[in-house]
């Protein structure tokens, strides 16, 4: 009955820890969350007084965007829908809606959402006006309640539900991992079945919320309002909602078959495949899928979290264990539990290290990033907290498992019991950290940097260049030429492009770029060598065929 003593406490520990994780989603301020795509121009411009009424508008992003139901609407003062609906798209950072030929003068707000690579809604407001009529103020806006954004509750809940989740998946994941190691008896095994069925199916369960909150913020309405088809299809379609339905549906096959009494060397196996299916869940969505080289930050990230599954879930099980110890128990057979676990815990460690140090390479894209953006100064809080359990790991590896195994009596459990505590209590800490990461853009995948500099060109009555200069990332800046015409689709009219750079206040240059054709109207090249931050005078030569050209200039000012 002892043994059986050891592992029942565990729920009650992890459900310490899931409300401790909770409280603190919850309670976390508000963060410039979920905008991974930017907006880098729209047809007619915010604010344009037009003579005569457009017949579509046009938004262009700086990456592709999906696109979520009325993910694009115009609007006229009485808040009465006027456009036709979305047009077919040829480019996926485009997105067009046409307008009715006879659209009387007035004026018109533009509202539009849509969602980004990792699945992140973005939203906004723009307006214009035709003819002499009087602009919509931002009086009468805030009367139409117009505006796409989500409600900051549903956007706190849904973080709270993503922290609860990963909690849950790497506390249940880590237990079935190592119950075959740490609890290698049938009996044993009986009860952390028991356990994982608690943790298993409340992640399973908490996971689904959670995919209702992802629809309600993708779609910016309240939870009850996303519990419909076309919402749920909504998010169901994102990369999120992939990873959420593989999520469920292995946490929930991990609950139910630990109902079972299938023998336990068959089930530990199965266990083990649906654990480690459930944990590598997360690499299905978040940052490591809107930044290059994609594949490797997703492998990162799966080794990253099934090693962060195994210190968790096999501590947490350690933990429940070193509770129940009682006199009449095994002490020395839980004492090499404790050392096995160890050993296990510092193999998990290093790919903690390795896969992390990766992970960070990529999603901050240069070492500044980790002073200069939010993103950057959780990850060094992350690396101090996870510095600290190091230092208590290194104690309890180097002196107190040893004096247990020698001497296993009170005097020797009773501080690797304390330490053992401090070290989960710290964990939890590390993972409040990581949900809040999640919900911060990564510098490398456009978030915590400047904006990119945009203008818009116009190269002949029918045609126009977007210019977009993206932030320096490693030294290099990433340039962007998009040809469109005038209903803002991408042109083919342009046979090759030409851009020159001269930096005015010094008068360097021009510095020439050839960009490569990317795709239709679309053109791209990258150069460390616009490095100084100030007014830079652009040209841009367009070749129409062999024997013309058109060029035009502005003046952009470049960021550090």
């Amino acid at each position: 009955m002892a043994a059986a003593h050891r592992l029942d406490r565990s729920p009650h520990a992890a459900l310490v820890v899931v409300v401790v994780l909770a409280l603190g989603l919850w309670l976390a301020p508000s963060l410039p969350a979920w905008a991974h795509a930017s907006l880098l121009g729209v047809d007619p411009p915010d604010g344009a007084h037009l003579e005569v009424a457009p017949s579509v508008v046009t938004l262009r992003f700086d990456e592709p965007v999906d696109l979520v139901a009325d993910a694009l609407r115009v609007f006229d003062a009485d808040a009465v829908r006027v456009d036709t609906g979305v047009l077919d798209r040829t480019d996926e950072r485009i997105v067009t809606v046409g307008l009715p030929p006879d659209l009387p003068d007035g004026g018109y707000v533009v509202s539009y959402r849509v969602r980004s690579v990792d699945s992140h809604p973005v939203g906004g407001v723009l307006r214009f006006t035709i003819g002499d009529a009087a602009a919509i103020d931002d009086e009468r806006l805030a009367e139409l309640d117009l505006d796409p954004g989500s409600d900051l509750g549903v956007e706190h809940t849904a973080r709270f539900l993503r922290g609860v989740v990963s909690l849950l998946a790497l506390l249940a994941g880590g237990m079935a991992l190592l119950a075959p190691v740490l609890a290698p008896t049938d009996a044993e095994q009986r009860r952390v079945r028991r356990t994982l069925v608690v943790l298993a199916g409340a992640a399973a369960g908490v996971t689904l919320l959670a995919l209702v909150a992802q629809s309600a913020a993708l779609a910016g309405v309240p939870l009850v309002a996303a519990l419909v088809p076309e919402r749920l299809r909504d998010g169901l379609a994102t990369s999120a909602g992939l990873g959420a339905v593989v999520r469920a549906v292995a946490f929930g096959l991990l609950a139910a078959t630990a109902v079972r009494g299938w023998p336990a060397g068959w089930w530990s196996r199965l266990a083990v495949l649906l654990a480690l299916v459930g944990v590598g869940s997360f690499a299905l969505d978040g940052h490591q899928r809107s930044v290059a080289p994609v594949m490797l930050a997703m492998a990162a990230d799966v080794v990253h979290l099934t090693a962060a599954a195994v210190w968790l879930g096999g501590l947490a099980l350690l933990a429940g264990l070193l509770r129940g110890h009682r006199r009449d128990d095994d002490p020395v057979g839980a004492a090499h539990a404790i050392r096995r676990f160890g050993d296990l815990a510092l193999l998990a460690v290093l790919a903690v290290a390795v896969s992390g140090t990766v992970m960070a390479v990529v999603l901050l894209g240069e070492v500044a990033a980790l002073t200069t953006t939010t993103y950057g100064r959780l990850l060094l809080s992350k690396v101090g907290v996870v510095a600290v359990v190091l230092a208590v790991a290194g104690v309890n590896r180097r002196w107190l498992v040893p004096r247990v195994v020698a001497a296993p009596g009170p005097a020797a459990w009773r501080p690797l019991r304390r330490t053992v505590s401090v070290e989960l209590a710290l964990l939890t800490a590390v993972a409040l950290l990581t949900g809040v990461l999640v919900t911060e853009p990564a510098p490398a995948a456009g978030g915590g940097n400047p904006e990119p500099v945009a203008v818009s060109l116009p190269l002949s009555d029918d045609l126009e260049v977007d210019l977009v200069v993206e932030p320096a990332r490693g030294g290099a800046r990433t340039i962007h030429a998009y040809v469109v015409d005038r209903t803002g689709q991408p042109s083919s009219e342009v046979e090759d492009l030409r851009l020159e750079f001269t930096f005015v206040p010094e008068g360097i240059g021009p510095l020439r770029l050839t960009p490569m054709p990317a795709g239709t109207g679309h053109w791209l090249a990258a150069t460390d060598e616009l490095s100084f931050a100030g007014a830079w005078q652009v040209r841009v030569v367009a070749g129409l065929d062999r024997f013309t050209e058109i060029s035009v200039d502005t003046v952009i000012e470049v960021t550090p």
